[in-house]
């Protein structure tokens, strides 16, 4: 077993034959790997991405377009 927080090491392990391995679907599917759910009755968890900033970050006009653009849906 292998603890890593390193979740494309993870991805490229698997891919290689290395092992299974829990990912969330949008490592899995980053770069269309081949890579398939082992039992789709298995429970399934939507991801949620979060932007953590420090609150200096938005005083620049930089900062406050990247809080911008990261307010979409996936």
């Amino acid at each position: 077993m292998i603890s890593t927080t390193n979740l494309e090491l993870i991805r490229t392990m698997t891919r290689q034959w290395l092992g299974v391995d829990i990912l969330p679907e949008r490592v899995a599917s980053v770069d269309g790997t081949d890579l398939v759910m082992y039992d789709s009755s298995l429970p399934h968890r939507s991801d949620e991405i979060f932007l953590a900033y420090r609150p200096e970050l938005i005083k620049s006009k930089a900062g406050q377009e990247l809080v911008r653009l990261a307010n979409f849906q996936l």
